[in-house]
This record gives C-alpha cells, structure tokens and sequence, in this order.
C-alpha cells in the first residue's frame, strides 16, 4: 500500500513504501512505543487533575484530595520547565541534537503512573 503514514513511517515523518502485501510487513518502530507511553501519561495527568478539581470541594475526599495535590507538587518539582540540553553549541555538535536531555525524571514516569492511578481510585471512593 501506498499509505503515506505506516508502521514504518519514522519519527521525523518520513515514510518509505511499507510492503505491506508481504507476510509479517507489520513491524512497528519503537520510537512510537515510546509516543505511545507519552500519551498514556499526558492522559494519566489529565485525568488527575480532573479528578481533584471534581473532588476538590468534598468533605469526604479532602484527604485524597490533599495526596493527590501533594502528587501533583511533588511531579511538578521534580521535572525541570527546561531540561538541561547539552550538545547545542556549535553545527559540529549536531549530531547531539536529542541525545542531551540530562534530567532523572524519565525514569520515574512508571512509578509516578502508578501513584496517579493510585491516587485516582482513592478519589473515585
């Protein structure tokens, strides 16, 4: 098929011709795995914050209410608003473009994923 978007299309958009009418041709990038993951956690925070501005005023849910708050400060601080970005200085450091992001956070997103989901079921109590 001549589908300009395909499993193969690569993250900077360019796309070869899929042989998509070939046995086994469906082989996903794993960069997309890795959108994938982003948008699933962009949903997760979404929807805690949705969650706890339903909640916000009841009684009832003021102590889960304050965790998830907390959760939420505790996310925010620990994400820097600009990563420190390395490999930027010159056009023979081109090469460095988006292999210099130095933060620790990346590897918390599964834990911070399931604190949120977490922290969602206490709200829907």
């Amino acid at each position: 098929m001549d589908e300009w978007y395909n499993p193969f299309t690569a993250s900077d958009g360019f796309a070869p011709h899929a042989p998509a009418g070939h046995p086994g041709a469906m082989l996903f990038k794993s960069v997309f795995f890795t959108v994938a993951e982003g948008i699933t956690d962009a949903t997760y925070w979404c929807t805690l914050e949705q969650a706890l501005a339903m909640a916000g005023s009841d009684p009832q849910k003021a102590a889960a209410v304050s965790a998830g708050r907390a959760l939420v400060a505790e996310i925010l601080q620990a994400i820097p608003f600009l990563p420190g970005v390395q490999g930027l200085g010159s056009p023979a450091e081109g090469a460095l473009v988006g292999q210099g992001l130095q933060t620790p956070a990346a590897a918390r997103c599964s834990e911070w994923r399931h604190r949120i989901a977490l922290a969602l079921v206490d709200l829907q109590r």
